[in-house]
């Protein structure tokens, strides 16, 4: 079966930024940075808007910030800040009495759940009996699969994480753990298939 590689070569997996921007929400007790509200560069925040099935052009900071205050009606300001910590800019709405200004920290800025796309590396594929298909953990490196059928969380050391044997065993463990599904596939994130094996090939 043909896996798309726009399936396969983004996912959503915890990442700390070393640079860009992110979004700040202000209301009257407390600050937020919402997650997955990152660009790397200020106008790349259009992304978030749309006009016709294209994404909206940049204009200047004062447009983003009202279509993000647009975006979140309970919101009484909002800001962008890099990931050091600077204010670029900030807009509080006319009706506010108070807002919460407390210090943003670094911390807030530069951890987040956001969507990372890849050029290189690996997907498990599980096919269920129904045809239907669920694109699973990504890999670096075949061999990093291992770290699915640890026993025990967190990883202290490299002790914790099954040595990799073959691609077939990593398969076995799959069919083994996962009791629903029919077959179980490697592709790279290219769209390419590398291996597959069905449920009735298990030796």
């Amino acid at each position: 079966m043909e896996i798309k590689k726009e399936e396969l070569n983004n996912f959503k997996t915890y990442v700390v930024y070393n640079e860009g921007f992110r979004i700040v929400y202000y209301y009257e007790k407390y600050h937020e940075v919402p997650k997955g509200l990152y660009a790397k560069k200020i106008e790349d925040f259009m992304i978030f808007f749309h006009e016709n099935n294209k994404v909206t052009k940049y204009k200047n900071l004062d447009d983003i910030l009202n279509r993000f205050l647009e975006l979140n009606l309970n919101a009484l300001g909002v800001a962008i800040y890099n990931i050091n910590q600077e204010c670029v800019a900030k807009k509080v709405i006319n009706s506010a009495k108070i807002i919460n200004d407390s210090v943003v920290y670094k911390e807030e800025l530069i951890y987040d759940y956001n969507t990372m796309f890849v050029n290189e590396g690996y997907r498990l594929v599980y096919f269920y009996h129904d045809g239907t298909y669920q694109i699973g953990t990504y890999a670096k490196k075949i061999e990093d699969f291992m770290l699915d059928f640890c026993e025990s969380y967190p990883i202290i050391d490299n002790e914790d994480i099954p040595k990799f044997k073959s691609i077939e065993d990593i398969f076995k463990r799959c069919l083994l753990n996962m009791k629903d599904i029919n077959e179980v596939a490697i592709y790279d994130v290219s769209g390419n298939l590398i291996a597959k094996k069905a449920r009735n090939n298990i030796k």
